[in-house]
Order: structure tokens, then sequence, then C-alpha cells
């Protein structure tokens, strides 16, 4: 039985995603023998979609992860990462210095994808990392878009359900509106995602749809 024809069984899931493929699995037992069984055909996947097969399961905190670079059974460098963002016309644009390999790998995909990303610092809530689309939308030299307290531009209930949702799920997609700069409001879809490296906590975000809307008259931006 191929791998496709399993994941149509009861209590089983999947979906496409702009990473790769997502699989939900309906037990952890489940999961891990799914990608033992199924490993060469998963990586073999990964590499065709230049992305990840990601395993998770119910209240899963640290799914199972195939990338394609594992089909070569040997990880990128910090160097040939780096060469390949640097190859990326400056599509993205990160203030952080000696950016850990993690993090290298999430600025090439940023650089590669016509969506608008960033990636946020937990402890100050400013952007550190942002790529051309994301920038053009909220109309902001990406150096200045560092600049900005994102919390400012929301909702303040709205951005602590936004915490409430990263501890529950970690990984999300939710639809809700706010400031793309002072001026300017939008309805928007965003897949959210909260992640640590060496220590430190990060948000990722990338924006499916925007829509420009009139300014509400309940909030204040800042100036």
């Amino acid at each position: 039985m191929d791998a496709l024809k399993f994941l149509n069984h009861a209590h089983w899931d999947y979906r496409l995603t702009h990473e790769g493929v997502n699989i939900k699995a309906p037990t952890r037992l489940a999961a891990e023998q799914f990608a033992r069984t199924y490993e060469e055909c998963l990586l073999t996947t990964a590499v065709k979609l230049k992305g990840k097969v990601r395993i998770g399961w119910r209240r899963c905190k640290h799914p199972i992860e195939l990338h394609g670079w594992m089909a070569h059974q040997s990880v990128p460098t910090p160097h040939e990462t780096a060469e390949t963002i640097l190859r990326n016309d400056g599509k993205v644009f990160s203030i952080i210095k000696d950016i850990p390999v993690p993090l290298l790998k999430r600025m090439v995909a940023a650089g590669e994808s016509e969506l608008p990303w960033s990636i946020i610092r937990n402890t100050d809530q400013k952007i550190v990392m942002l790529n051309t689309p994301m920038s053009n939308l909220i109309a902001t030299q990406k150096e200045l878009a560092t600049e900005r307290v994102c919390s400012d531009y929301w909702r303040p209930g709205d951005w602590e359900e936004l915490q409430d949702r990263f501890r529950l799920y970690g990984h999300f997609t939710w639809r809700y509106d706010a400031g793309l700069n002072n001026v300017t409001w939008a309805d928007l879809e965003t897949d959210f995602e909260r992640f640590e490296v060496d220590g430190a906590i990060y948000g990722q975000n990338i924006i499916y749809r925007a829509e420009v809307v009139p300014m509400p008259d309940d909030v204040l931006m800042p100036v």
C-alpha cells in the first residue's frame, strides 16, 4: 500500500502548505510507524516540493519532519545556505547578526516566496526579518519595518488572543483585522507559527490574504 492510500484511512488527515505537506496522525505511535514505513516516499515528496513533510498528532509539540535535504543525507552548511540568501538580490532583510541555521532556512524560504513573510522577536515584538512582498504590503521600507512594535498595529484584545493561540496551538491559520501601517487597516488571513532557536522565541507570519478596509473608529495607530 502506498503512502497516499494509507492517509485516506479514518483518523488521518493531510494538506498541502507553502512549506510542503502537513500530515495529522491519530497517535504519536502511528506517526512514528508511518514515518519509518514510508520514509523513502516521504523524502522523495519533500524533494519534489522543495520543502518538507511534517507529521503531527493531537497535542503534538514536536512533530516529525522530513526535509528534502535529508534525501542526500547531508545537512546544508551555514555557508551554503547563506550563499543562497545572498543570491536573492535583497528579497529578504534581517537585522540579526550571525544568523543560526534554522533562521537561515526560513530566510531562504521567505526569499523564494511570493507571499508576505515576517519573523517577529518575542521579547520586544519587533520584526527581525521580512521579505519584499511583506515590505510592499505594509508600504514600509524593510529597515524601517524592523523598528516597529507589532503589537501597536493590533486591537489589544486581538493581540492577547494571538498570544493565547500561540500557547495553545503553536502553529495555526487565523482571520482577523489589523493595521498594515499608520494609515492603512486590513482584513487578513495569516499562517502563524511560534518557534524557538538557541533559546530565543520567534513568531513567523505568512499572509495568505489581505484586503484593505476603512480605518475603524475605535483604534488608535502609532504616530
